[in-house]
Protein backbone atom coordinates (compact mmCIF):
# COMPACT_ATOMS: atom_id res chain seq x y z
CA UNK A 1 0.00 0.00 0.00
CA UNK A 2 2.09 2.91 -1.51
CA UNK A 3 2.41 6.40 0.36
CA UNK A 4 3.71 9.35 -0.46
CA UNK A 5 6.04 12.03 1.02
CA UNK A 6 7.60 14.75 -0.78
CA UNK A 7 7.44 15.58 -4.96
CA UNK A 8 8.47 13.36 -6.97
CA UNK A 9 10.70 15.52 -8.54
CA UNK A 10 13.99 17.45 -6.87
CA UNK A 11 14.10 21.16 -6.03
CA UNK A 12 17.98 21.88 -5.94
CA UNK A 13 19.25 24.10 -3.07
CA UNK A 14 21.44 27.00 -4.45
CA UNK A 15 24.62 26.05 -5.94
CA UNK A 16 27.97 26.47 -5.24
CA UNK A 17 29.78 29.31 -8.08
CA UNK A 18 33.32 26.89 -7.76
CA UNK A 19 33.93 23.13 -6.26
CA UNK A 20 36.19 23.07 -3.72
CA UNK A 21 36.85 19.36 -2.49
CA UNK A 22 37.08 18.10 1.79
CA UNK A 23 40.29 15.85 2.21
CA UNK A 24 37.77 12.56 2.05
CA UNK A 25 36.54 13.54 -1.89
CA UNK A 26 40.21 14.39 -2.69
CA UNK A 27 41.09 11.28 -1.35
CA UNK A 28 38.24 9.03 -3.38
CA UNK A 29 39.22 11.03 -6.51
CA UNK A 30 42.44 10.34 -6.37
CA UNK A 31 41.85 6.66 -5.36
CA UNK A 32 39.53 6.95 -8.16
CA UNK A 33 42.28 7.88 -10.96
CA UNK A 34 44.76 6.09 -9.60
CA UNK A 35 42.52 2.99 -10.73
CA UNK A 36 41.33 4.20 -14.22
CA UNK A 37 44.87 5.91 -15.60
CA UNK A 38 47.47 2.96 -13.99
CA UNK A 39 50.15 4.83 -14.21
CA UNK A 40 49.16 6.46 -18.01
CA UNK A 41 49.34 10.02 -18.62
CA UNK A 42 46.28 12.46 -17.74
CA UNK A 43 46.00 15.78 -16.99
CA UNK A 44 43.50 17.66 -15.10
CA UNK A 45 40.72 20.26 -16.77
CA UNK A 46 40.95 23.85 -15.37
CA UNK A 47 38.56 25.04 -17.98
CA UNK A 48 35.32 22.98 -18.15
CA UNK A 49 33.07 23.90 -15.04
CA UNK A 50 30.51 21.14 -14.48
CA UNK A 51 28.71 22.25 -10.89
CA UNK A 52 25.72 20.34 -9.09
CA UNK A 53 24.12 20.71 -5.51
CA UNK A 54 24.32 16.76 -5.23
CA UNK A 55 28.07 16.15 -5.24
CA UNK A 56 31.09 17.02 -6.78
CA UNK A 57 32.87 16.90 -10.14
CA UNK A 58 36.86 16.29 -10.97
CA UNK A 59 37.69 16.03 -15.22
CA UNK A 60 40.53 15.26 -16.32
CA UNK A 61 42.30 14.94 -19.98
CA UNK A 62 44.19 12.08 -21.06
CA UNK A 63 45.59 11.00 -24.87
CA UNK A 64 43.97 8.16 -26.99
CA UNK A 65 46.76 5.47 -26.76
CA UNK A 66 46.75 4.61 -29.81
CA UNK A 67 45.91 8.14 -31.65
CA UNK A 68 47.64 10.33 -29.27
CA UNK A 69 46.78 13.57 -30.53
CA UNK A 70 43.09 12.51 -29.90
CA UNK A 71 42.08 13.99 -26.34
CA UNK A 72 39.70 12.40 -24.40
CA UNK A 73 38.05 13.19 -21.29
CA UNK A 74 37.09 11.43 -18.25
CA UNK A 75 34.23 12.87 -15.17
CA UNK A 76 34.33 11.73 -11.65
CA UNK A 77 31.60 12.41 -9.78
CA UNK A 78 31.72 12.18 -5.90
CA UNK A 79 28.01 12.15 -4.68
CA UNK A 80 27.13 13.97 -1.42
CA UNK A 81 24.69 11.37 -0.04
CA UNK A 82 26.35 8.75 -0.70
CA UNK A 83 30.44 9.19 -0.25
CA UNK A 84 29.90 6.95 -3.55
CA UNK A 85 32.65 8.25 -6.53
CA UNK A 86 32.00 7.39 -10.26
CA UNK A 87 33.73 7.68 -13.45
CA UNK A 88 32.47 8.55 -16.82
CA UNK A 89 35.22 8.12 -19.72
CA UNK A 90 35.86 8.55 -23.50
CA UNK A 91 32.82 8.94 -25.89
CA UNK A 92 30.31 8.78 -23.48
CA UNK A 93 32.48 11.97 -21.02
CA UNK A 94 32.56 13.95 -24.36
CA UNK A 95 28.68 13.22 -25.04
CA UNK A 96 27.88 14.23 -21.27
CA UNK A 97 29.89 16.95 -21.11
CA UNK A 98 28.13 18.82 -24.26
CA UNK A 99 25.27 18.42 -22.06
CA UNK A 100 26.36 19.90 -19.31
CA UNK A 101 29.12 21.77 -19.79
CA UNK A 102 29.68 25.15 -17.57
CA UNK A 103 26.57 24.53 -15.95
CA UNK A 104 25.78 25.02 -12.15
CA UNK A 105 22.67 23.02 -10.89
CA UNK A 106 23.51 19.83 -12.64
CA UNK A 107 21.19 17.60 -11.74
CA UNK A 108 21.91 14.40 -14.22
CA UNK A 109 24.64 13.58 -12.22
CA UNK A 110 26.83 9.65 -12.38
CA UNK A 111 25.58 7.14 -10.93
CA UNK A 112 27.85 4.05 -11.87
CA UNK A 113 31.16 3.96 -13.85
CA UNK A 114 31.16 3.16 -17.39
CA UNK A 115 30.63 -0.36 -18.82
CA UNK A 116 29.17 -2.69 -21.13
CA UNK A 117 25.68 -2.47 -21.74
CA UNK A 118 23.81 -5.73 -21.39
CA UNK A 119 23.48 -6.27 -24.97
CA UNK A 120 26.08 -5.15 -26.78
CA UNK A 121 29.26 -5.94 -25.27
CA UNK A 122 31.46 -4.14 -27.86
CA UNK A 123 29.75 -0.42 -26.84
CA UNK A 124 30.09 1.28 -23.37
CA UNK A 125 26.79 2.42 -21.29
CA UNK A 126 27.02 4.94 -18.61
CA UNK A 127 24.16 5.44 -15.82
CA UNK A 128 23.48 8.92 -14.66
CA UNK A 129 20.60 10.40 -12.60
CA UNK A 130 17.95 11.04 -15.05
CA UNK A 131 18.87 8.88 -18.01
CA UNK A 132 21.74 6.07 -19.86
CA UNK A 133 23.77 7.29 -22.60
CA UNK A 134 25.27 4.53 -24.90
CA UNK A 135 27.56 4.95 -27.07
CA UNK A 136 27.51 2.33 -30.56
CA UNK A 137 30.51 0.91 -31.44
CA UNK A 138 29.78 0.16 -34.89
CA UNK A 139 28.43 3.93 -35.74
CA UNK A 140 30.56 5.68 -32.81
CA UNK A 141 26.61 7.26 -32.18
CA UNK A 142 26.04 8.33 -28.58
CA UNK A 143 22.07 7.01 -27.76
CA UNK A 144 20.38 9.49 -24.54
CA UNK A 145 17.63 7.21 -23.24
CA UNK A 146 15.31 8.65 -20.41
CA UNK A 147 14.50 6.49 -17.61
CA UNK A 148 11.14 9.07 -17.40
CA UNK A 149 9.12 7.83 -20.68
CA UNK A 150 6.67 9.47 -20.24
CA UNK A 151 6.88 13.18 -21.73
CA UNK A 152 6.45 13.58 -25.51
CA UNK A 153 7.93 17.16 -24.68
CA UNK A 154 11.23 15.69 -24.18
CA UNK A 155 11.18 13.84 -27.77
CA UNK A 156 13.41 14.85 -30.63
CA UNK A 157 10.08 14.18 -32.21
CA UNK A 158 7.44 15.20 -30.01
CA UNK A 159 4.73 13.42 -32.17
CA UNK A 160 6.30 10.27 -30.85
CA UNK A 161 5.11 10.11 -27.87
CA UNK A 162 6.71 6.45 -26.66
CA UNK A 163 10.71 7.39 -27.91
CA UNK A 164 11.70 6.62 -24.71
CA UNK A 165 9.69 3.19 -24.67
CA UNK A 166 11.68 -0.32 -23.93
CA UNK A 167 12.18 -2.15 -26.95
CA UNK A 168 10.56 -5.14 -26.61
CA UNK A 169 6.76 -5.57 -23.99
CA UNK A 170 7.78 -8.54 -21.48
CA UNK A 171 11.09 -7.01 -20.62
CA UNK A 172 12.49 -6.04 -17.46
CA UNK A 173 13.81 -2.47 -17.62
CA UNK A 174 16.35 -1.04 -15.47
CA UNK A 175 18.55 2.04 -16.08
CA UNK A 176 17.25 1.87 -19.69
CA UNK A 177 18.31 -1.37 -20.23
CA UNK A 178 16.29 -4.59 -20.56
CA UNK A 179 16.36 -8.31 -18.82
CA UNK A 180 14.52 -11.20 -20.19
CA UNK A 181 11.62 -12.90 -17.18
CA UNK A 182 9.35 -14.11 -18.93
CA UNK A 183 8.76 -17.67 -18.89
CA UNK A 184 6.15 -20.47 -19.02
CA UNK A 185 5.13 -20.08 -15.73
CA UNK A 186 5.05 -15.93 -15.90
CA UNK A 187 4.03 -13.49 -17.96
CA UNK A 188 6.03 -9.85 -17.28
CA UNK A 189 4.85 -6.41 -19.23
CA UNK A 190 6.36 -3.01 -18.92
CA UNK A 191 4.44 -0.07 -19.59
CA UNK A 192 5.98 -0.04 -23.47
CA UNK A 193 3.01 1.69 -25.68
CA UNK A 194 0.28 2.06 -22.86
CA UNK A 195 -1.24 5.14 -23.44
CA UNK A 196 -1.82 8.60 -21.74
CA UNK A 197 1.03 8.12 -19.62
CA UNK A 198 2.05 11.81 -19.56
CA UNK A 199 -0.21 12.85 -16.89
CA UNK A 200 2.12 10.42 -14.54
CA UNK A 201 5.11 12.79 -15.47
CA UNK A 202 5.19 15.16 -12.41
CA UNK A 203 4.81 11.68 -9.98
CA UNK A 204 8.15 10.33 -11.37
CA UNK A 205 11.52 12.01 -9.84
CA UNK A 206 15.36 11.06 -10.02
CA UNK A 207 17.00 9.31 -6.99
CA UNK A 208 19.76 12.04 -5.52
CA UNK A 209 21.55 8.77 -3.97
CA UNK A 210 21.85 7.26 -7.22
CA UNK A 211 20.97 3.35 -7.39
CA UNK A 212 18.44 2.10 -5.28
CA UNK A 213 19.82 -0.26 -3.09
CA UNK A 214 16.69 -1.46 -1.07
CA UNK A 215 13.55 -3.83 -1.89
CA UNK A 216 10.54 -2.85 -0.18
CA UNK A 217 7.96 -5.28 -0.12
CA UNK A 218 3.70 -4.20 -0.20
CA UNK A 219 0.72 -5.86 -0.44
CA UNK A 220 -2.41 -4.04 -2.75
CA UNK A 221 -5.37 -4.22 0.12
CA UNK A 222 -7.45 -6.17 -2.14
CA UNK A 223 -7.62 -9.07 -4.92
CA UNK A 224 -7.92 -6.51 -8.42
CA UNK A 225 -4.75 -6.40 -10.21
CA UNK A 226 -3.22 -3.38 -10.93
CA UNK A 227 -3.02 -1.51 -14.13
CA UNK A 228 -0.59 1.40 -15.61
CA UNK A 229 -4.41 3.00 -16.13
CA UNK A 230 -5.73 2.65 -12.92
CA UNK A 231 -2.89 4.07 -10.63
CA UNK A 232 -4.65 6.10 -8.13
CA UNK A 233 -3.83 9.52 -6.14
CA UNK A 234 -3.25 10.47 -2.43
CA UNK A 235 -4.97 13.20 -1.08
CA UNK A 236 -2.25 15.35 -2.62
CA UNK A 237 -2.57 14.82 -5.77
CA UNK A 238 0.38 12.46 -6.17
CA UNK A 239 -0.05 9.44 -8.51
CA UNK A 240 1.16 6.66 -6.26
CA UNK A 241 3.06 4.34 -8.62
CA UNK A 242 5.18 1.28 -7.31
CA UNK A 243 8.21 0.17 -9.73
CA UNK A 244 5.95 -3.48 -9.88
CA UNK A 245 2.82 -5.40 -9.13
CA UNK A 246 2.42 -8.86 -8.67
CA UNK A 247 -0.74 -9.44 -10.31
CA UNK A 248 -2.94 -12.59 -10.09
CA UNK A 249 -2.43 -15.70 -11.67
CA UNK A 250 -4.99 -15.93 -15.26
CA UNK A 251 -7.45 -18.77 -16.11
CA UNK A 252 -4.78 -20.96 -17.40
CA UNK A 253 -3.07 -20.99 -13.98
CA UNK A 254 -0.20 -18.44 -15.79
CA UNK A 255 1.41 -15.94 -13.26
CA UNK A 256 1.24 -11.96 -14.21
CA UNK A 257 3.41 -8.90 -13.49
CA UNK A 258 3.39 -5.75 -14.34
CA UNK A 259 6.14 -3.18 -14.32
CA UNK A 260 5.12 0.82 -14.28
CA UNK A 261 8.27 2.46 -14.54
CA UNK A 262 12.00 2.15 -15.03
CA UNK A 263 13.64 0.82 -11.12
CA UNK A 264 16.15 3.91 -12.15
CA UNK A 265 13.58 6.20 -10.80
CA UNK A 266 11.34 7.80 -7.93
CA UNK A 267 8.15 7.84 -7.48
CA UNK A 268 5.70 7.18 -4.44
CA UNK A 269 5.38 3.72 -2.89
CA UNK A 270 7.35 4.07 0.42
CA UNK A 271 7.55 7.16 2.76
CA UNK A 272 10.78 7.81 3.16
CA UNK A 273 12.33 4.83 1.67
CA UNK A 274 11.16 6.50 -1.78
CA UNK A 275 14.67 7.72 -2.67
CA UNK A 276 16.37 4.10 -2.00
CA UNK A 277 13.82 1.68 -2.38
CA UNK A 278 12.49 -0.36 -5.39
CA UNK A 279 9.09 -0.60 -4.71
CA UNK A 280 6.69 -4.40 -5.20
CA UNK A 281 3.35 -4.50 -4.76
CA UNK A 282 1.68 -7.83 -4.28
CA UNK A 283 -2.02 -8.52 -5.05
CA UNK A 284 -3.79 -9.18 -1.69
CA UNK A 285 -5.75 -8.28 1.16
CA UNK A 286 -3.89 -8.76 4.30
CA UNK A 287 -6.12 -8.79 7.26
CA UNK A 288 -9.35 -7.29 7.03
CA UNK A 289 -10.73 -3.56 7.13
CA UNK A 290 -14.17 -2.31 8.20
CA UNK A 291 -16.39 0.45 6.80
CA UNK A 292 -17.78 3.40 9.09
CA UNK A 293 -20.87 2.45 9.25
CA UNK A 294 -22.92 1.63 12.21
CA UNK A 295 -22.62 -1.29 12.48
CA UNK A 296 -19.09 -1.90 10.63
CA UNK A 297 -19.15 -4.01 7.79
CA UNK A 298 -15.99 -5.70 6.54
CA UNK A 299 -14.49 -4.34 3.17
CA UNK A 300 -12.55 -7.12 1.80
CA UNK A 301 -14.61 -9.98 2.94
CA UNK A 302 -12.27 -12.24 4.62
CA UNK A 303 -14.08 -14.42 6.34
CA UNK A 304 -16.41 -15.59 3.59
CA UNK A 305 -13.25 -15.67 1.05
CA UNK A 306 -11.47 -18.63 -0.93
CA UNK A 307 -8.60 -17.15 -2.10
CA UNK A 308 -6.59 -18.31 0.48
CA UNK A 309 -6.44 -19.12 4.16
CA UNK A 310 -7.51 -16.54 6.83
CA UNK A 311 -5.48 -17.62 9.90
CA UNK A 312 -5.97 -16.46 13.56
CA UNK A 313 -2.37 -16.15 14.66
CA UNK A 314 -0.68 -15.50 17.55
CA UNK A 315 0.57 -12.17 17.21
CA UNK A 316 -0.65 -9.49 19.51
CA UNK A 317 -0.67 -6.58 16.29
CA UNK A 318 -1.77 -8.68 13.99
CA UNK A 319 -4.56 -11.07 15.56
CA UNK A 320 -5.81 -12.52 11.73
CA UNK A 321 -3.99 -12.45 8.52
CA UNK A 322 -4.68 -13.54 4.75
CA UNK A 323 -2.12 -15.74 3.00
CA UNK A 324 -3.36 -15.97 -0.31
CA UNK A 325 -3.18 -19.69 -2.22
CA UNK A 326 -4.22 -21.30 -5.55
CA UNK A 327 -6.07 -24.39 -5.47
CA UNK A 328 -5.78 -27.33 -7.60
CA UNK A 329 -8.52 -30.01 -7.99
CA UNK A 330 -5.92 -32.47 -8.68
CA UNK A 331 -2.43 -33.27 -7.46
CA UNK A 332 -0.09 -31.77 -9.66
CA UNK A 333 3.97 -31.04 -9.53
CA UNK A 334 3.35 -27.46 -8.24
CA UNK A 335 0.57 -28.62 -5.65
CA UNK A 336 0.72 -29.48 -2.14
CA UNK A 337 -1.46 -30.28 1.22
CA UNK A 338 -1.51 -27.61 3.89
CA UNK A 339 -2.23 -28.95 7.96
CA UNK A 340 -3.88 -26.10 9.44
CA UNK A 341 -5.68 -26.55 13.08
CA UNK A 342 -9.69 -25.99 13.03
CA UNK A 343 -9.62 -23.09 15.42
CA UNK A 344 -7.57 -21.52 13.44
CA UNK A 345 -9.20 -20.79 10.07
CA UNK A 346 -10.98 -18.53 10.13
CA UNK A 347 -12.65 -18.86 6.91
CA UNK A 348 -12.95 -22.50 7.15
CA UNK A 349 -16.67 -22.29 6.04
CA UNK A 350 -15.99 -20.94 2.97
CA UNK A 351 -13.31 -23.23 2.05
CA UNK A 352 -15.47 -26.28 3.06
CA UNK A 353 -18.14 -24.71 0.41
CA UNK A 354 -15.84 -25.47 -2.57
CA UNK A 355 -13.38 -23.01 -4.15
CA UNK A 356 -13.60 -21.68 -7.81
CA UNK A 357 -16.29 -21.08 -10.03
CA UNK A 358 -17.00 -25.14 -9.58
CA UNK A 359 -16.78 -24.75 -5.69
CA UNK A 360 -14.33 -27.85 -6.19
CA UNK A 361 -13.92 -29.25 -2.96
CA UNK A 362 -10.22 -29.26 -1.69
CA UNK A 363 -10.98 -29.58 2.73
CA UNK A 364 -10.31 -32.90 4.27
CA UNK A 365 -10.89 -32.88 8.11
CA UNK A 366 -8.47 -34.50 10.14
CA UNK A 367 -9.84 -34.69 13.94
CA UNK A 368 -8.78 -31.15 14.95
CA UNK A 369 -7.07 -30.34 11.80
CA UNK A 370 -7.87 -29.32 8.75
CA UNK A 371 -5.71 -30.21 5.12
CA UNK A 372 -6.37 -28.51 2.53
CA UNK A 373 -5.89 -30.49 -0.89
CA UNK A 374 -3.93 -28.98 -3.64
CA UNK A 375 -2.94 -25.70 -2.38
CA UNK A 376 0.16 -23.48 -4.36
CA UNK A 377 2.09 -20.11 -3.74
CA UNK A 378 2.24 -19.54 -7.38
CA UNK A 379 1.79 -15.44 -6.46
CA UNK A 380 5.17 -15.89 -3.51
CA UNK A 381 7.15 -18.20 -6.62
CA UNK A 382 6.47 -14.81 -9.01
CA UNK A 383 7.28 -12.43 -6.38
CA UNK A 384 10.61 -14.73 -5.52
CA UNK A 385 11.13 -14.49 -9.27
CA UNK A 386 11.34 -10.89 -9.53
CA UNK A 387 12.65 -10.36 -6.49
CA UNK A 388 16.03 -13.00 -8.09
CA UNK A 389 15.88 -10.92 -11.19
CA UNK A 390 16.25 -7.89 -9.47
CA UNK A 391 19.64 -8.91 -7.01
CA UNK A 392 20.76 -10.93 -10.00
CA UNK A 393 21.26 -8.56 -12.17
CA UNK A 394 22.68 -6.39 -9.95
CA UNK A 395 20.02 -3.75 -10.22
CA UNK A 396 19.64 -3.17 -6.87
CA UNK A 397 23.21 -2.36 -5.23
CA UNK A 398 24.65 -3.33 -2.44
CA UNK A 399 22.36 -6.57 -2.23
CA UNK A 400 25.09 -9.11 -3.16
CA UNK A 401 23.84 -12.26 -1.87
CA UNK A 402 19.48 -13.12 -1.14
CA UNK A 403 21.05 -16.11 0.90
CA UNK A 404 23.01 -13.92 3.44
CA UNK A 405 20.64 -13.12 6.59
CA UNK A 406 22.48 -9.98 6.82
CA UNK A 407 20.11 -8.56 4.28
CA UNK A 408 16.78 -9.56 5.41
CA UNK A 409 15.72 -6.52 7.83
CA UNK A 410 12.82 -7.56 9.43
CA UNK A 411 14.68 -10.56 11.04
CA UNK A 412 16.97 -10.22 14.11
CA UNK A 413 18.62 -12.01 16.58
CA UNK A 414 18.68 -11.63 20.13
CA UNK A 415 20.60 -13.24 22.24
CA UNK A 416 21.43 -15.68 19.36
CA UNK A 417 17.95 -16.40 18.56
CA UNK A 418 16.38 -15.06 15.40
CA UNK A 419 12.92 -13.38 15.31
CA UNK A 420 11.20 -12.35 12.61
CA UNK A 421 9.11 -8.39 13.29
CA UNK A 422 5.79 -8.40 12.58
CA UNK A 423 5.18 -4.91 13.43
CA UNK A 424 5.97 -1.24 12.98
CA UNK A 425 9.58 -0.63 13.53
CA UNK A 426 9.78 3.50 14.72
CA UNK A 427 8.75 5.71 17.16
CA UNK A 428 8.41 9.40 16.24
CA UNK A 429 10.45 11.98 19.51
CA UNK A 430 8.84 15.70 19.46
CA UNK A 431 10.51 16.23 22.35
CA UNK A 432 14.04 15.71 22.75
CA UNK A 433 17.23 16.98 24.68
CA UNK A 434 18.95 17.41 21.04
CA UNK A 435 17.92 18.46 17.65
CA UNK A 436 19.56 15.16 16.56
CA UNK A 437 17.03 13.16 18.20
CA UNK A 438 13.92 15.31 17.22
CA UNK A 439 12.28 12.53 13.97
CA UNK A 440 11.44 9.35 13.98
CA UNK A 441 13.72 7.03 15.72
CA UNK A 442 13.77 3.49 13.80
CA UNK A 443 15.07 0.30 15.56
CA UNK A 444 16.21 -1.44 12.63
CA UNK A 445 17.92 0.28 10.23
CA UNK A 446 15.99 1.95 7.10
CA UNK A 447 18.84 3.22 5.05
CA UNK A 448 21.07 0.74 4.50
CA UNK A 449 20.93 -2.30 1.67
CA UNK A 450 18.55 -4.91 2.24
CA UNK A 451 14.52 -6.15 1.69
CA UNK A 452 11.79 -4.32 3.61
CA UNK A 453 8.30 -4.75 4.68
CA UNK A 454 5.66 -1.80 4.61
CA UNK A 455 4.83 -3.01 8.39
CA UNK A 456 8.36 -2.16 9.02
CA UNK A 457 9.09 1.07 8.10
CA UNK A 458 5.64 2.78 7.88
CA UNK A 459 2.22 3.16 9.47
CA UNK A 460 0.92 0.28 7.81
CA UNK A 461 0.64 -3.19 7.75
CA UNK A 462 1.35 -4.93 4.61
CA UNK A 463 4.56 -7.00 3.15
CA UNK A 464 5.61 -8.84 6.35
CA UNK A 465 4.66 -12.62 5.07
CA UNK A 466 5.77 -12.07 1.38
CA UNK A 467 9.13 -11.13 2.85
CA UNK A 468 9.02 -14.06 5.49
CA UNK A 469 7.83 -16.60 2.78
CA UNK A 470 11.17 -14.87 0.60
CA UNK A 471 13.74 -15.91 3.54
CA UNK A 472 12.49 -19.10 4.18
CA UNK A 473 13.10 -19.35 0.62
CA UNK A 474 16.04 -17.86 -0.03
CA UNK A 475 18.57 -17.52 3.09
CA UNK A 476 16.65 -20.83 5.01
CA UNK A 477 16.63 -22.70 1.85
CA UNK A 478 13.04 -24.40 2.62
CA UNK A 479 11.55 -26.31 -0.49
CA UNK A 480 8.46 -24.84 -1.86
CA UNK A 481 6.45 -27.40 -0.94
CA UNK A 482 6.75 -26.71 1.92
CA UNK A 483 7.59 -22.79 3.25
CA UNK A 484 3.34 -22.58 3.64
CA UNK A 485 3.34 -25.30 6.44
CA UNK A 486 6.37 -23.69 7.83
CA UNK A 487 4.56 -19.99 7.70
CA UNK A 488 1.36 -21.55 8.84
CA UNK A 489 2.79 -23.65 11.78
CA UNK A 490 5.35 -20.27 13.62
CA UNK A 491 2.08 -17.85 13.13
CA UNK A 492 -0.17 -20.20 14.79
CA UNK A 493 1.94 -22.58 17.14
CA UNK A 494 1.64 -21.51 21.02
CA UNK A 495 3.89 -18.52 21.96
CA UNK A 496 6.84 -19.73 23.07
CA UNK A 497 8.62 -17.98 26.28
CA UNK A 498 10.50 -16.03 24.14
CA UNK A 499 7.76 -14.56 21.86
CA UNK A 500 5.43 -14.03 25.20
CA UNK A 501 8.41 -12.38 26.85
CA UNK A 502 9.31 -10.01 23.42
CA UNK A 503 12.37 -7.94 23.66
CA UNK A 504 13.86 -4.31 23.56
CA UNK A 505 15.66 -2.73 20.72
CA UNK A 506 17.72 0.62 20.92
CA UNK A 507 17.14 2.96 18.31
CA UNK A 508 19.61 2.68 15.53
CA UNK A 509 18.46 5.37 13.49
CA UNK A 510 16.42 9.18 13.29
CA UNK A 511 14.92 10.46 10.66
CA UNK A 512 15.69 13.82 10.55
CA UNK A 513 12.87 16.67 8.79
CA UNK A 514 11.77 13.68 7.07
CA UNK A 515 14.77 14.19 4.60
CA UNK A 516 18.03 12.16 5.90
CA UNK A 517 18.96 9.38 8.65
CA UNK A 518 21.61 10.26 11.74
CA UNK A 519 22.71 8.78 14.57
CA UNK A 520 20.63 9.91 17.31
CA UNK A 521 22.59 10.88 20.28
CA UNK A 522 20.08 9.77 22.96
CA UNK A 523 18.16 6.61 21.42
CA UNK A 524 14.95 5.59 22.39
CA UNK A 525 14.05 2.34 23.32
CA UNK A 526 10.74 0.32 22.04
CA UNK A 527 9.61 -3.40 22.74
CA UNK A 528 8.15 -5.47 20.07
CA UNK A 529 6.30 -8.31 21.16
CA UNK A 530 3.90 -9.32 17.46
CA UNK A 531 7.71 -11.52 16.59
CA UNK A 532 7.72 -14.69 15.54
CA UNK A 533 10.77 -16.84 17.06
CA UNK A 534 12.10 -18.57 13.72
CA UNK A 535 11.91 -22.28 15.41
CA UNK A 536 15.38 -23.70 14.25
CA UNK A 537 14.26 -27.12 14.42
CA UNK A 538 11.19 -26.99 12.57
CA UNK A 539 13.42 -24.70 9.74
CA UNK A 540 16.11 -27.17 9.70
CA UNK A 541 13.27 -30.04 9.31
CA UNK A 542 12.02 -28.66 6.34
CA UNK A 543 14.64 -27.84 4.58
CA UNK A 544 16.48 -31.02 5.29
CA UNK A 545 16.49 -33.26 1.91
CA UNK A 546 14.08 -36.30 2.03
CA UNK A 547 16.15 -39.28 2.66
CA UNK A 548 15.81 -42.14 0.09
CA UNK A 549 13.51 -44.99 0.27
CA UNK A 550 15.33 -47.77 2.00
CA UNK A 551 15.87 -50.88 -0.70
CA UNK A 552 12.94 -53.52 -0.57
CA UNK A 553 14.25 -57.31 0.39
Amino acid sequence: MATPTSPGGITPPTPRRMDSYSPAESAAFADKERDFFAGHPSTPDTVIEVLSPFGKFKIDSYPNPSVPADIHYVVFFSNNATKETFEVHGTLARAYLDLVRNRSGVTDFPIADTRHPVAEPRGDISYFSAYSLRWVQATNAVIKKFYKPYDPARASNPAKAHEFDPVDGNTLVGYSEEYPIASDALTFKNWKDVADLGKYNPSIGVRTVGMPSQILLHETAGFGDLSIAGIRKSAEGDFLIPHFCVNNLDAKGKGSILQFVDVATKVFHGEHTNNRAVGIEFVNAPFESFTRDRPPRPIFGLVTSDRGVYLQTKLPARRDLFIPLEFATEAGDAHHELRIKKDKVLNLAALKAGVGPDKKKVVEETGDEVVLKFVKSGKFEHLAALVSALVGNKLVKGIDDLAKEEFWRPVVRVDGKPFYIFENGWLPNRKAPSPFDIGSHFFVNPGTPGLLTHVLIGGHGDGATQCLYLYLKFVRRVPVASILQVMVDLLTSARTPAETAGFTLRSTVVLVDGVGYRTPQHPMSKKFTSIVELDEALIEKAAAPAKPAAPSK
